[in-house]
């Protein structure tokens, strides 16, 4: 999600900003691997991460993560543990009160579970707008996320990497 906002504002000079992770509900589409009460897990992963990214909920944010997540941007030094990935949300929510999101999506094309451990890629698209009345921004790229599975059988995101399609329009 970092590198949506970073893009945005690199791009555009608006403090343009999404969250780390996934927003709205996946459809986990093409290839499912592994039970299906770990893929009801791994959904409702994705939608308190959804929930979260909307309000800008940090601590649920960071309740979704490893303590060693690391996450990768397109342009940006690795985030390496929970305190740096809660540290960059926490600076682009105060740097982004002028902005709404109002519409973000990730599908997920592929899901494969191997054991306590899960690979996910997809796309995301989102929209923000500015709460000034200037036009709205969308951006589009893909994901690839490592999951882990917890002693309690929920899921959470031990790795994450994000880039973007092109320039914001």
């Amino acid at each position: 999600m970092a590198t949506v906002v970073r893009r945005l504002r690199v791009h555009t000079l608006i403090p343009f900003t999404f969250v780390l992770f996934s927003l709205t509900f996946p459809s986990c589409a093409s290839k499912k691997d592994g039970s299906s009460a770990d893929m009801d897990a791994i959904n409702a992963l994705h939608q308190r991460d959804v929930e979260a990214s909307r309000k800008w909920d940090v601590d649920t944010l960071a309740s979704l993560w490893t303590d060693d997540i690391v996450t990768l941007s397109e342009g940006e030094p690795p985030l390496i543990g929970k305190a740096a990935n809660r540290a960059s949300v926490m600076r682009l929510r105060d740097e982004s009160r002028d902005l709404q999101i109002t519409d973000y999506n990730l599908s997920f094309n592929e899901v494969k579970i191997v054991g306590d451990w899960a690979f996910e890629w997809g796309t995301y698209s989102g929209t923000v707008k500015p709460v000034t009345g200037r036009e709205s921004e969308r951006t589009t790229g893909k994901v690839i996320r490592v999951l882990k599975k917890d002693s309690d059988g929920s899921w959470k995101i031990a790795r994450a990497m994000y880039n973007s399609d092109s320039e914001a329009s």
